[in-house]
């Protein structure tokens, strides 16, 4: 790191530790004040179901951050990609693609593509999503979102060494009520949403039903064509009947559907690469982040549905809860112009996709026995199935005139058991344990009509299984209520897989252990939350996409062994009665083992280690792994005109992110940022309220993803002089806008 950000992120440790101590201040400064007026409140209880089973957010054991449906519309979170600015330690971004990268504390899917999986498990009301593009999700009347830290193998399995994300969306209940928002800003936004919910038969069935429509031009320019690629659009509904069949059993079955129309926008970084250098016209390249000049319109539909039906008994060895859906999703067809240039130059290497599609069809079943959290013996067993069926069709043009097509079908079938037991040692002390197994078989196959991405016409195609077998053990000590104090060591694994060009390239599960220990302390009457928790990875088989000598092809394999230690710190309390505050923080520590790769715009890589090209990244800092996350936020609250206005304002900071193994500051890394949120809202009497809002005050310019054409190129090759591409996603600029609605 350069003097400067070391300069930086030691400020920001300064900022934080300032931060904090300022807030205990405050807050201990208000321990005497409950007999006047302005005593602050107790802050809200949370409960989650990270454990499979509904328990309060201070009362479990393991980190895990959860924000309400209301207050996600406080901070503005309307989707997944949004709640990182919320969320220290996860980082989420989209490649070239649309395939999402989702990462929890420095892991996550550095490889991407048909053949590969997640490292962030995502589910939505149980229910698991595997398509990587799939798990962009829209937060549309939800009631909570909870990001577990950390390894999640025993209750979530295969695909989470890096840690779950749980989107619940709200139930119907027998009470009426219903709500209607609307909202415009800048960019052309616009925001519909409306549900109402209610009884059908008192008692015995009740019905909720929600709709929304949302969109925003894009936030860039193509000057050849006068558009804005990056434009967002989406409809959706959902849909949910729950059915008393008894006084013990219940089910609950929910549909959903959206519509995305959405335009990809990415930036060439690099001004001297060799498609600039060989352009017959002058100026081609644009220095403003936010234009570009293109030939082929940004455009891609989506299409999301889903069916599931969940059957609860409480039967008389306890909750026996069975989950069954299907899911369908299909994109494409998609057109991006990658080169950001126009018209047809000598010996320019083009970059545009065309025509991509993929659709896939999944089944998800679990069935769960939580026995009676009073016995001293307590446990959830369960068994969960699931099958994918993926097609990706692949169009390309390159060098101008050539296509490059393929179609491409990825088939997986996972099956688990799992059990995670509670055992009370004590009335202080409980033991807990648990352990799944796991059994995946996935095959696949391209056929590949026209040369694509170096890849001669042929069909090919492979097939592999593995199994796994995840542990997990702890402690957990509560000398007396509001005192959590927790230790555990957890195991887990993400899948193994094909590359996406390649099916006779397969690569094997990733692996990692995971040792925590934690606190959650309730202080001052429920005034004051402070959470805490240290942790160390050790981190194996990591997935990397290489280059190989001579040829230049992208192979994968499993590489070495990285390493990750930090510590997660979380402050949450009422200052007052009309004010409340919070600080999040993330520090983090990550470095890759002995890992020679070949970085081959540093020099060529031909057949010896001695080449220029290769290089050993031992002790460099994994991808998305910032060393400094944290977030600080604040709310006051007013009386006035007999209703609440309430301000909210919050700021968050990340340190540099490096995208490639090579720890590269320019082009592949975003510098350190600072951004800001601001809303001010007015709820009244009556049920309506209408607020003004602007995400990203500052206007900050940062990077989310970064992708490199990175090859050497010989000077003595006129055809491919100029140095590489360096592809880039920009997080959006300033946004505003009025928000109005009603709650009956």
């Amino acid at each position: 790191m350069s003097k400067s950000g070391g300069a930086m992120d030691r400020r920001a440790h300064l900022l934080a530790a300032v931060s904090l101590g300022a807030f205990a201040a405050a807050l201990a400064g208000q321990a005497g004040a409950q007999e006047r007026p302005s005593a602050p409140t107790a802050v809200a209880e949370v409960v989650v179901t990270a454990e499979r089973r509904e328990t309060r957010l201070q009362d479990t054991a393991i980190p895990v951050q959860a924000l309400s449906g209301s207050r996600l519309d406080a901070l503005g979170v309307g989707d997944t990609n949004v709640l990182q600015i919320q969320v220290p330690g996860l980082i989420t971004s989209q490649n070239t693609g649309l395939q999402v990268n989702t990462y929890i504390r420095g892991v996550g899917n550095t490889v991407t593509g048909l053949g590969a999986s997640n490292s962030v498990a995502t589910y939505v009301d149980g229910v698991y999503i595997a398509n990587s593009i799939q798990t962009a999700q829209t937060f549309d009347d939800v009631e909570r979102v909870e990001v577990l830290k950390g390894p999640q193998a025993t209750l979530y399995g295969r695909n989470a060494t890096g840690g779950a994300i749980n989107i619940i969306s709200k139930e119907p209940s027998f009470a009426p009520s219903g709500s209607i928002e609307a909202s415009v800003g800048n960019y052309d936004a616009y925001d519909l949403k409306g549900s109402i919910n209610g009884a059908i038969v008192d008692g015995r069935v009740a019905a909720r039903l929600s709709v929304m429509a949302q969109g925003h031009r894009g936030y860039a320019t193509n000057l050849t064509l006068n558009e804005h690629p990056g434009q967002d659009q989406e409809i959706g509904a959902r849909a949910a009947i729950k059915f008393i069949i008894t006084d013990d059993i219940d089910l609950l079955v929910r549909a959903d559907y959206r519509h995305l129309i959405v335009g990809d926008y990415i930036k060439n970084l690099a001004p001297n690469s060799y498609i600039y250098a060989l352009s017959d016209i002058p100026n081609q390249y644009v220095s403003d982040p936010w234009k570009i000049r293109g030939e082929v319109p940004s455009r891609q539909n989506g299409e999301d549905k889903g069916i599931s039906e969940r059957l609860n008994w409480s039967s008389p060895i306890g909750k026996i809860s069975s989950t069954t859906s299907f899911r369908r999703f299909f994109e494409g067809p998609s057109f991006s112009d990658y080169d950001n240039i126009v018209g047809t130059y000598n010996h320019v290497t083009r970059s545009e996709m065309f025509g991509d599609k993929t659709q896939s069809n999944q089944f998800f079943h679990e069935t769960t026995l939580s026995t009676p959290e009073s016995d001293r013996l307590s446990a959830v067993l369960g068994v969960n199935y699931f099958h994918e069926d993926t097609v990706g069709e692949i169009r390309r043009i390159s060098n101008a005139t050539a296509v490059g097509n393929a179609r491409r079908e990825l088939n997986t079938s996972a099956y688990a058991v799992f059990g995670d037991f509670r055992f009370e040692l004590t009335p202080e002390v409980r033991l807990v344990g648990g352990l799944r197994w796991t059994r995946e078989e996935s095959s696949y196959s391209q056929l590949v009509r026209v040369t694509v991405q170096g890849v001669a016409p042929g069909f090919s195609a492979n097939d592999h299984s593995w199994t796994n077998t995840s542990p997990r053990v702890g402690v957990e000590y509560r000398p007396s209520e509001g005192k959590l104090f927790y230790l555990t060591a957890t195991s887990g694994f993400k899948s193994g897989g094909f590359n996406e060009t390649n099916p006779l390239n397969t690569f094997n599960p990733e692996h990692i252990w995971s040792y925590e220990g934690g606190t959650k302390l309730t202080w001052l009457d429920g005034r004051l939350r402070t959470n805490a928790s240290a942790f160390y990875y050790d981190y194996k088989d990591l997935q990397v996409s290489q280059v190989q000598p001579v040829t230049l092809a992208r192979v994968i394999a499993n590489a070495q062994s990285a390493k990750l230690y930090g510590l997660d710190l979380e402050v949450n309390g009422s200052v007052t009665k009309s004010l409340s505050a919070g600080v999040n923080l993330s520090l983090l520590h990550s470095e890759f083992g002995n890992l020679i790769l070949c970085d081959s715009a540093k020099g060529p890589c031909l057949a010896t280690p001695n080449d220029s090209g290769f290089v050993n990244v031992n002790g460099n800092t994994l991808n998305n792994a910032p060393q400094v996350a944290g977030t600080v936020f604040a709310d006051q609250t007013f009386d006035v005109f007999g209703g609440t206005l309430t301000l909210h304002g919050d700021a968050s900071y990340r340190s540099r992110v490096y995208f490639s193994q090579f720890e590269r500051k320019e082009f592949q890394s975003s510098d350190p940022i600072w951004t800001a949120n601001v809303q001010l809202r007015y709820d009244s009497q009556n049920n309506w309220y209408a607020a003004a809002y602007v995400q990203n005050l500052t206007d900050a310019l940062y990077i989310n993803f970064l992708t490199s054409s990175a090859i050497h190129v010989p000077a003595t090759n006129p055809a491919t002089a100029g140095t590489a591409i360096d592809f880039a996603r920009f997080a959006p600029p300033r946004t505003y806008g009025l928000r109005v609605g009603y709650k009956f």
